[in-house]
């Protein structure tokens, strides 16, 4: 048996073996030389991890438990081949990254395609720009493909700004986004799984925005088991369709409504196709006052409130409680 045979990485303080240094996962710590430590700015050695990582055709960006310092924001580049770069926290209370002034934390560039951001917190403050930044880009030079697992966004103008398409949200703390913020707002056709929404301190706090004025054609996005509860200023999700594209199905999804006006969803525009499946809801109010499909199915609300103020012809309520 050959001796195993270890490397010290340009800039890194650890030794480790070939077969893990050369294995398309590189640690931002020990291969880079990332401090983690809450002070010293860590954005430069991070994003030459990540090119590296990218250059080599894609893998993993490890973050150890840390609190990791960002003087400017991180880009996640094209790999091209179906694989992308992860970055890869320790868990959304172990590995956080934290911006020192107004920026786009992390932003997926042009073109990339099955890249992700994993079990981490970005802690944007009352800093402005984007926790999360994934552009809408004309075809064929879409984000395609791109997934948040377990990601906590906290503050920021925008915490999950995204244009791309067929991309999954999962297992997210989306809020706290300051005066004006909205929690998502999205003009792709995406998923969203079990995320929690919530932006008391914006005016208005939209949870969620769907505007496709930009792209043409159906833009479709899935909501399962999100919960919209927060303490809104004013809606938990507008809709706001001017080219008439956007279906949005809302299942198992939990809507709270504002303090002035009670109005857990609101819509503007011409939308396609809205369809709320065994939803709960928060506030009497659901407004729709516009010329696209609504089906509501299974869903009722709380503490005595009614479903009320539905004024599209096309508006189907079934097995609804307290309508009015």
């Amino acid at each position: 048996m050959f001796p195993q045979t270890t490397v010290l990485a340009t800039g890194g303080t650890v030794l480790r073996d070939l077969a893990h240094r050369f294995g398309h996962i590189l640690n931002v710590k020990d291969d880079f030389g990332a401090m983690g430590n809450g002070s010293h700015d860590d954005a430069s050695v991070i994003q030459t991890a990540i090119t590296e990582v990218a250059n080599a055709g894609g893998g993993i960006v490890f973050f150890p438990p840390g609190n990791y310092i960002l003087g400017t924001g991180l880009q996640i580049p094209e790999v091209g081949t179906g694989v992308g770069v992860i970055l890869q926290g320790s868990g959304s209370q172990a590995t956080t990254l934290t911006p020192n002034q107004t920026m786009n934390v992390i932003t997926f560039e042009e073109s990339t395609s099955y890249s992700s951001v994993r079990d981490m917190q970005l802690n944007c403050g009352t800093s402005g720009g984007n926790g999360v930044l994934i552009p809408y880009y004309a075809s064929p030079n879409e984000v395609v493909g791109c997934t948040l697992l377990n990601v906590t966004i906290l503050g920021g103008s925008v915490g999950l700004n995204i244009g791309a398409t067929d991309c999954l949200i999962q297992n997210c703390y989306i809020g706290e986004q300051i005066a004006g913020g909205i929690s998502v707002k999205s003009t792709g056709a995406n998923w969203y799984i079990r995320n929690k929404f919530d932006s008391p301190n914006s005016s208005p706090a939209m949870a969620f925005y769907q505007g496709v004025s930009q792209i043409t054609g159906v833009v479709e996005n899935h909501l399962v088991q999100c919960d919209f509860s927060g303490n809104f200023t004013e809606y938990s999700v507008w809709i706001d369709d001017t080219a008439g594209d956007a279906v949005m199905v809302f299942q198992s999804c939990v809507f709270g409504g504002g303090n002035s006006p009670p109005i857990p969803f609101q819509t503007n525009g011409e939308y396609r196709w809205i369809s709320l499946n065994n939803c709960e809801v928060g506030a009497s109010i659901i407004n729709n006052a516009n010329q696209g499909v609504m089906n509501i199915v299974g869903c009722y609300p709380v503490s005595g409130n009614t479903i009320t103020g539905l004024t599209s012809p096309t508006c189907m309520i079934t097995g609804c409680f307290n309508i009015s």
